[in-house]
């Protein structure tokens, strides 16, 4: 299935499902959808994806402590040398993901808190992979994570659109 323009319906209902218990919790939550993102055209299983970014979103909230941040950050890249791509931002201000557990996190049944399956970024990651896309984390401890979701552009809309 192509999406065109419903990726920004899917990052926004993958929010809106979450806004109350950011609200709950105390955690300012914040969207940037760039206007570029209602432009491009994707091949996404709106269902798949909207829980890659829903489990994202959650381990963001899971995360972070009241008074923190975390934002959705939506855009699309045109790198001189590679084919443009749409890239999916979740940038929290939670405790971070120590250095060496940091390899592991999307490893299935993988967790370093209690009472979890550890399967939300392991699905994640193989929905965006089913995609063809990337999923990346960068940690600090004690700063926060940003989680970086890099999808694909279907090929007859690969100009840039900024």
């Amino acid at each position: 299935m192509f999406v065109s323009g419903w990726l920004v319906d899917i990052l926004l209902a993958a929010a809106m499902t979450r806004r109350s218990s950011f609200e709950k919790k105390g955690i300012t939550f914040d969207s940037q959808i760039h206007a570029s993102v209602s432009e491009v055209t994707i091949q996404a299983d709106p269902y798949l994806l909207e829980l890659a970014i829903g489990h994202v979103l959650q381990n963001a909230l899971e995360a972070t402590e009241a008074g923190g941040q975390v934002t959705l950050h939506a855009r699309v890249k045109c790198p001189g040398d590679s084919a443009p791509a749409v890239i999916i931002s979740v940038i929290d201000s939670g405790c971070g993901i120590d250095e060496n557990a940091l390899s592991s996190v999307v490893a299935p049944f993988f967790s370093t808190k209690k009472n979890h399956d550890g399967l939300g970024l392991s699905m994640a990651s193989r929905f965006i992979e089913i995609h063809g896309g990337i999923l990346r984390i960068t940690s600090a401890q004690g700063k926060g994570t940003e989680v970086e979701i890099v999808l694909p552009m279907e090929a007859e809309r690969r100009s840039c659109l900024l």
